[in-house]
């Protein structure tokens, strides 16, 4: 491997593998040696009293619950081993004539860091330009075969989960990938209508997962749920008297079921 100057290494945390080849994360590149630094705890100025000294394990619990995302930080960094280490190693470098140090800081700093990382993630996320665009398309169904077979060049408008991200998405979900409107049943223009709603509410999902990594695999939000504006065209089918019984009716609220708490 040919030497690379450590300037001209950077990191960047917590990246996420989006399907395929492509990688995203809502944070920045920063200089190797600036992560690296990011570990080395400088020691507080305060002395505890002789006996007194404090631990975390209480504060990182209230900051898990305070923070839900620190939930998944938990699962794959191990907070609680990680204190036990810290701790036993701590008590191991003391001796008698050393006094003790708080190793990060009282529990209120803790407390008061995290909310200021709590509050530039989210400063972060809405700054960040991550919107995909494009990864669910309307499509014909039909061709040389439909017109032998059935005389006619077309038979369906679907909607399908056409890129990677958008395939690896519905299947971290656990739905469907495509959605087919049979033309005989509601014609071409009712057809398509209705595929264009199923991939602009799947695209809109899949890009509030994008936005913010820590819905991934879990329910989306009220709010994000809520956040949600459906094509007009779609409403206004919705709102057409002919269209609020039997089949079409069913289709129409079989699209808007897709992640409808």
């Amino acid at each position: 491997m040919p030497h690379v100057a450590e300037s001209d290494i950077f990191v960047i945390q917590h990246a996420q593998h989006r399907g395929g080849m492509l990688m995203g994360s809502a944070c920045e590149a920063i200089p190797f040696a600036q992560f690296v630094n990011l570990g080395v705890e400088q020691p507080s100025k305060k002395i505890a009293p002789s006996g007194t000294r404090k631990h975390t394990k209480t504060t990182v619990n209230d900051l898990v619950q305070e923070f839900p995302w620190l939930a998944d930080l938990d699962k794959s960094e191990g907070f609680a081993l990680a204190e036990g280490a810290a701790d036993a190693g701590a008590s191991s470098s003391l001796t008698a004539s050393e006094p003790e140090h708080h190793a990060v800081g009282d529990e209120e700093e803790l407390t008061r860091a995290m909310r200021e990382l709590d509050q530039k993630r989210a400063e972060l996320a809405s700054q960040g330009q991550v919107d995909s665009d494009g990864d669910f398309k309307v499509g014909v169904l039909g061709g040389a075969w439909t017109l032998a077979a059935k005389g006619k060049v077309a038979d369906a408008i679907q909607g399908v989960a056409s890129s990677v991200l958008a395939r690896d998405f519905c299947t971290a979900r656990q739905i469907q990938k495509s959605i087919r409107f049979d033309i005989e049943a509601y014609g071409p223009e009712i057809c398509g209508i209705l595929a264009r709603a199923w991939c602009h509410r799947m695209q809109y999902f899949l890009n509030a997962e994008l936005r913010d990594p820590v819905v991934v695999g879990r329910k989306f939000g009220r709010e994000i749920v809520a956040d949600y504006e459906e094509p007009s065209e779609m409403a206004k089918l919705a709102a057409d008297p002919e269209s609020s019984s039997g089949k079409l009716d069913k289709r129409i609220r079989q699209v808007r079921s897709f992640f409808d708490q």
